[in-house]
């Protein structure tokens, strides 16, 4: 009987490490992620333009 008790412990254990470093891993990524969605909304359309073709690189027909 101790010894099932003493693997139920092990396995609540590995359970609750898992589920501390899954929870862990979201929260830093979406802080690593969180600083690039309003640097991309504060941009208009011309700076995207820009940024993507600069002016020394004009396409002539």
């Amino acid at each position: 009987m101790a010894e099932k008790k003493e693997k139920d412990n092990f396995f609540k254990i590995i359970g609750a490490i898992a589920v501390v470093t899954i929870t862990l891993v979201v929260l830093l990524k979406q802080r690593e992620v969180e600083h690039l969605v309003p640097q991309a909304a504060d941009q208009s359309q011309e700076q995207v333009l820009e940024r993507n073709h600069p002016p020394g690189n004009v396409f002539v027909e």
